[in-house]
């Protein structure tokens, strides 16, 4: 999708800081390590990476 920023919301602080899923999170822009022609800033690369890591913290826990 041309123009898409991606965007992060850090879980840990929203929790630190006593935040709930009602409150308003304050949303982290991604910067891209190389730029894009449509300005997309989601890199896949990145995201799988992310994935992966999220799946492997979650099978751990769950296991354990």
């Amino acid at each position: 999708m041309p123009g898409y920023k991606a965007r992060e919301i850090d879980i840990k602080e929203a929790l630190r800081n006593g935040q709930s899923a009602t409150s308003k999170l304050q949303l982290k822009y991604h910067v891209p390590t190389q730029g894009s022609i449509d300005g997309n800033t989601v890199e896949m690369d990145v995201e799988r990476a992310k994935f992966t890591e999220n799946a492997l913290c979650t099978n751990l826990k769950s296991t354990g």
